[in-house]
């Protein structure tokens, strides 16, 4: 097998021929990179100005490792922070799940927020609300859904926790399937927050 940096070189090479690095993005990424492979940690903190292009360097990993059948999540801490990535996702050409919390989409049949739509206000679950008409059109459940099967998906802090502390446990506890299970890694950008 190649070592990881000729493999992460010749992946670069071919999906992103003209990108051009920063000083040190590449030789951080591959830290990363190793320090993931080798498992002696389960935490990697990068600590580095404005302007170093930390979210290039989460994306680039994640893109490298998903593309060797690993999968994860990218944490933002805040809307504008999320939607820097949701444009660097499409400046580099990935189509990654992207969510946020219920109350940033608005239901289709009663034009209120999420958590008071149609679905809410008559109690139904998930799969329950995809008996819905408008289920389809949904941009909660679309965007979700999306997540879900994406190898990376993008989510904010707020809304990754109550998938993974409170949705988790209410839908084992209800023998469904969990939404957003324990994937490979995640990245917390601006964790600090």
């Amino acid at each position: 097998m190649k070592d990881l940096a000729t493999r992460f070189d010749e992946f670069i090479a071919n999906k992103y021929p003209t990108l051009k690095f920063r000083p040190q993005q590449r030789e951080v990424i591959l830290d990363i990179i190793e320090t993931f492979y080798e498992g002696k940690t389960d935490f990697y903190l990068l600590d580095a100005p404005t302007g170093s292009g930390k979210s290039v360097i989460a994306i680039l990993f994640s893109d490298f490792v998903s593309s060797e059948g690993k999968t994860g999540y990218i944490l933002a801490s805040d809307l504008a922070l999320h939607a820097q990535y949701v444009n660097d996702f499409e400046n580099f050409g990935l189509n990654w799940g992207v969510v946020k919390g219920v109350d940033n989409y608005v239901c289709d049949m009663n034009g209120e927020k999420f958590s008071v739509g149609e679905c809410k206000m008559r109690g139904m679950s998930g799969s329950e609300s995809a008996k819905l008409q408008c289920y389809g059109t949904c941009g909660y459940f679309s965007a979700r859904n999306r997540a879900m099967k994406s190898p990376v998906s993008l989510m904010t802090y707020p809304y990754a926790l109550i998938q993974r502390n409170y949705v988790d446990d209410k839908m084992k506890e209800s023998g469904q399937p969990v939404p957003f299970d324990k994937r490979d890694f995640v990245v917390c950008d601006e964790a600090h927050k």
